[in-house]
């Protein structure tokens, strides 16, 4: 395999290859960002950071539950804005359901839990004034669990919808009883609707808070009307945007307890010695047996520079290939071999990268 290095520097005579399923097969987009000018060239990297809500391994079976109140709201109005209001009320409902569902279904991916259940009748856990620093009493919590024999609960905690409503005066055609086509006056309206929803994940007993976060959106609508109850009536796609944001607030509320992909820029050196320069011609016809095979001459360079050069870009070349291991050695050799702040902070890099896939694992196989 090309990008074996000699026995002597290497701890194995394969790459690394991850033990769960979230981390085998690592993609790698070998996208090349800049241009040859200068000293360097970026190769773009795919990696896996940790995930951002680490449950321990007795959490197996998962209680979805709603602890957001219904939004009521009495105050005296106009009819647009009565009309909006009693529409975001039903709204909301719908919403909320989404949300839900979309967690579900985030969660039903997840393999390490043996069942997931949505409460749906347990509405008496909603929260007087919907207060979502106070939560449920832990007793209480406790007693739910018990008795769907569930160990966490991931709770909607409130969900939130403020719609600004803002008219203007417009013209617009409209047929006339000779279905002709005339200008008359009418009316745009513009609803812009706040959306804000609430998660939690409750160990109720361990009486703990696993995560907390509120994730948030603008939706602006807009239609024209001969009246503003009209051009109301005449919005077609709010709907369907409350709710698609709703269901991936729910979706994105589960990923976090998934590793996340991030894209990451790798230099590697194109200049310095004629095999250098060469091999970047290679890299860049995306032919790399050739190009590290270039490299692993310029590894017995007289000069120590080049030499360093050469071992970082094998590092690369085993890093973007998914043997972190064999890169942190080479990455290790370089530094040795020519001191730079770059090599340095290759070397740093990637042992938090090493880190990081242990914690992956250690989140998945504990």
């Amino acid at each position: 395999m090309f990008l074996k290095v000699p026995a002597r520097l290497r701890a194995s005579d394969r790459f690394c290859t991850a033990s769960i399923p979230y981390v085998l097969g690592i993609c790698i987009s070998l996208t090349l960002m800049l241009s040859s000018c200068g000293v360097t060239q970026q190769v773009a990297v795919q990696t896996l950071e940790p995930a951002k809500v680490d449950l321990s391994s007795g959490i197996r079976r998962i209680g979805i539950i709603n602890e957001s109140m219904s939004e009521m709201d009495d105050q005296e109005t106009s009819e647009l804005e009565a009309w909006v209001r009693y529409s975001d009320q039903n709204l909301s409902e719908e919403a909320k359901n989404a949300a839900l569902k979309g967690l579900f279904n985030e969660l039903t991916h997840d393999t390490r839990f043996d069942s997931i259940l949505v409460l749906h009748q347990e509405t008496s856990l909603q929260l007087e004034g919907n207060q979502f620093n106070d939560g449920i009493p832990w007793e209480q919590m406790e007693e739910l669990c018990k008795k769907y024999q569930v160990d966490a609960l991931f709770a909607l905690a409130f969900h939130e919808t403020d719609t600004r409503i803002s008219l203007k005066k417009t013209k617009l055609e409209k047929r006339n009883l000779l279905r002709e086509r005339v200008e008359t006056r009418g009316h745009e309206i513009t609803l812009e609707t706040l959306i804000e929803n609430g998660w939690r994940i409750y160990d109720p007993y361990n009486k703990r808070i696993l995560d907390e976060i509120t994730l948030k959106n603008q939706l602006i609508s807009k239609a024209k009307g001969e009246d503003p109850l009209e051009a109301f009536q005449a919005i077609e796609d709010r709907r369907d945007s409350v709710l698609s944001f709703s269901s991936k607030t729910g979706s994105n509320f589960g990923s976090r307890l998934h590793p996340q992909k991030q894209t990451i820029s790798r230099p590697y050196f194109i200049k310095g010695s004629e095999n250098l320069q060469k091999a970047n011609e290679m890299a860049q016809a995306e032919d790399w047996q050739s190009a590290a095979d270039l490299w692993k001459l310029d590894m017995a360079h007289t000069k120590p520079r080049i030499r360093s050069r050469a071992y970082y870009n094998m590092a690369v070349i085993n890093e973007v290939h998914g043997d972190l291991q064999s890169a942190l050695e080479l990455a290790t050799i370089s530094n040795e071999v020519y001191d730079s702040k770059m090599t340095k902070q290759y070397v740093l890099a990637l042992d938090d990268r090493i880190k990081n896939q242990q914690q992956i694992e250690d989140q998945y196989l504990q």
